[in-house]
């Protein structure tokens, strides 16, 4: 039997089918300016596939199963070593061993709450401002982490998370960035197990800007209390990192053929004479690979349904659990 990657597209086999569009033959024949556009032209056909424009009858674009990957998140234990005194925005420890890592973590102390924005050595961090009064020596804390960078990938999160190392635990939802600080104001302090999230762009270096490339965060609430193990899926943001030409691209050989009229439709907006042929071939191929990507991710049935309202929010895993009895219209039981 041939390789299942027999068929793949690769980069060079890319690169050429443009060089033949463009009339050069080959990519190694095309002159210096011809193999730049040829990559310039590679370059917008992945963008175009990777985040295709909305099908007739569709109100959103598409986003393919096969950039939507598995994360998993570990929180942060808080961290409440020692004792602290504190005068202005300068934190001084007793007995703690506070590390660089703690830069943007959450200090709390009675009612103050502090983000902390430096850290100088193991007795000695900064905090964004100055807390409201004094704080004397030997008074108890605690360092929150209650934010978390995502991948570099990262471009949305899919669905709510889950604990996926314990059973029976409530879903985290993301409830989206005004729900979330409407939420955490009503109780800023509290450390539990977290039950909401939100995602937002991570600032960068200066505090003033998000990050470019664009980078992100995730906010949890509660602000945990241990420990926790959590997955989630995402939509990943694709990159163009492999220039090899046997580099191949996501997608495999079921989308192989859309990458190539992509790219050649990119290529066609620049030809002297006018063409859409290649562009319309490009949504025929995108339509056939979007009812692909649809029917490898749609299960054959949706399950038994069973009528569970009657049972005040109780979820019984096995139809066995449920007994049906027949009665006649003189109410005499005439079934099981």
């Amino acid at each position: 039997m041939a390789q299942p990657d027999g068929l793949q597209l690769t980069r060079s086999d890319l690169r050429d089918e443009l060089a033949r569009y463009m009339s050069f033959g080959v990519f190694t024949k095309g002159t210096t300016q011809g193999q730049r556009d040829i990559n310039a032209f590679i370059k917008r056909g992945l963008r175009q596939f990777y985040n295709p424009p909305p099908l007739p009858g569709d109100t959103q674009s598409h986003s393919w199963s096969f950039l939507q990957p598995w994360e998993t998140l570990l929180t942060v234990a808080p961290y409440a070593v020692g004792t602290i005194e504190v005068t202005g925005a300068a934190v001084t420890g007793n007995g703690t061993t506070f590390t660089s890592a703690m830069i943007g973590r959450m200090f709390h102390s009675g009612s103050q709450v502090r983000k902390i924005t430096a850290f100088t050595d193991g007795t000695h961090i900064t905090l964004d401002r100055a807390v409201d009064s004094t704080i004397s020596a030997g008074t108890s804390y605690k360092i929150l982490a209650n934010s978390y960078s995502l991948p570099v990938t990262f471009g949305g999160i899919v669905g709510d998370m889950s604990f996926f190392s314990e059973t029976g635990k409530s879903p985290i939802q993301n409830i989206g960035e005004a729900n979330f600080r409407r939420v955490e104001s009503e109780d800023p302090s509290v450390s539990s197990r977290p039950s909401v999230c939100c995602v937002i762009p991570a600032d960068d270096t200066s505090g003033e800007y998000p990050d470019n490339p664009t980078r992100f965060k995730m906010y949890l609430w509660p602000n945990p209390d241990a420990i926790y193990a959590m997955r989630y899926k995402y939509v990943a943001i694709q990159g163009d990192e492999d220039d090899s030409p046997a580099g191949t691209f996501l997608g495999g050989v079921q989308h192989s053929e859309t990458i190539l009229t992509s790219c050649l439709s990119i290529a066609e907006e620049y030809a002297e004479t006018p063409s859409s042929r290649y562009r319309e071939l490009f949504l025929q191929r995108l339509s056939a690979s979007i009812m692909m990507d649809r029917r490898m991710n749609t299960p054959d049935n949706l399950g038994k349904n069973l009528d569970r309202s009657d049972m005040q929010g109780q979820y019984r895993k096995h139809s066995s659990d449920y007994t049906v009895s027949y009665f006649d219209i003189n109410g005499n039981q005439v079934g099981p």
